[in-house]
């Protein structure tokens, strides 16, 4: 309805769902640039995988048709020790 449209607690937590979308890539690119892929690969693997959760939880299968065998081999290990870290973190929280 349009109350619902103009109810500033839906406007906020659109603006915030937005904001959080946002931040996410940006955050998710910051740790890919930390990896082996450069900055044109990373933009074709978040464009093919949507979103830096997708990345997190593809295989070498999906970067492989990304970024080549070569590359997908070593970002796949990669990956594999930001998991390692943030489950780490995880148990000390």
């Amino acid at each position: 309805t349009y109350e619902e449209l103009i109810d500033i607690d839906n406007i906020l937590l659109a603006l915030a769902q937005g904001l959080n979308n946002t931040l996410n890539s940006i955050d998710g690119w910051r740790i890919l640039s930390k990896t082996c892929v450069n900055d044109e690969e990373i933009n074709n693997l978040l464009k093919e995988l949507k979103t830096f959760n997708n990345i997190l939880n593809a295989n070498t299968k999906d970067y492989k048709k990304i970024i080549g065998e070569e590359k997908s081999i070593v970002l796949e290990k990669e990956i594999q020790k930001i998991h390692n870290i943030t489950n780490c973190y995880a148990h000390l929280l």
